[in-house]
C-alpha cells in the first residue's frame, strides 16, 4: 500500500469514527437534571437553578390552597417544563400531574395538561434531605388555532434526579 492510500485509509477511519460518536451530554451520578423524550425526541435540562424561572432545574413548594409542588426546568428564554403535583405533603409516591402547573414550552410554543381526563403520571422515587428523584410519562396537548382542536404529544423516559425543593 502506498503512502497516499495509507493516509486516505487513516483519514477515512478517523472521520467515520468521529461521525459515529454519541454527541449527547453525559450525566454524572451527582448531577442535577431533568430529561424526557417528547414524541421520541430527547430533551435534557442540567444544573441547579438559582431560583424560580431561572436556568436549570429546581423544585418549589407553593403555599396556596391546595398546596402544590412544582418541578421546574428552564433552558434559555423559550424552553421550559413544569410538573405540578397537588398534595399536602410530598412523599415517595405516584401522582397524577396537576393540570394548572404542568406544561412544556418548546421554542416558545406551550403544550400542557388541559383537563383531568388527560393523564401525565409522576412518580417520586426518592425524597431525602430536601432533594427528590423520580420519573414521569404520559400525554400533553397543544391547542391548534388553525384546526380548533388539541394535538397530543407523548412524553416517555422522563426522569429527574437530585432536584432541590425550595420551601
Amino acid at each position: 500500500m502506498n503512502n497516499a492510500c495509507k493516509i486516505l485509509f487513516v483519514l477515512t477511519t478517523y472521520f467515520l469514527f468521529a461521525c459515529s460518536k454519541n454527541k449527547s451530554t453525559p450525566i454524572d451520578p451527582g448531577d442535577v437534571y431533568l430529561t424526557y423524550k417528547v414524541d421520541g425526541v430527547a430533551v435534557l435540562y442540567k444544573g441547579t437553578a438559582a431560583g424560580q424561572f431561572q436556568e436549570g432545574v429546581i423544585g418549589i413548594k407553593l403555599t396556596d390552597i391546595p398546596t402544590r409542588y412544582v418541578i421546574e426546568a428552564v433552558k434559555g428564554t423559550t424552553n421550559a417544563i413544569t410538573l405540578g403535583i397537588t398534595t399536602d405533603s410530598l412523599t415517595t409516591n405516584n401522582y397524577v400531574a396537576d393540570s394548572v402547573f404542568s406544561l412544556i414550552v418548546e421554542n416558545g410554543h406551550v403544550k400542557g395538561v388541559y383537563n383531568k381526563s388527560q393523564v401525565l403520571n409522576i412518580s417520586i422515587t426518592r425524597y431525602s434531605s430536601g432533594t427528590i428523584d423520580g420519573t414521569f410519562s404520559g400525554k400533553i396537548y397543544a391547542f391548534d388555532i388553525a384546526t380548533s382542536h388539541y394535538d397530543s404529544f407523548t412524553l416517555t423516559d422522563g426522569a429527574f434526579k437530585n432536584v432541590e425543593i425550595l420551601y
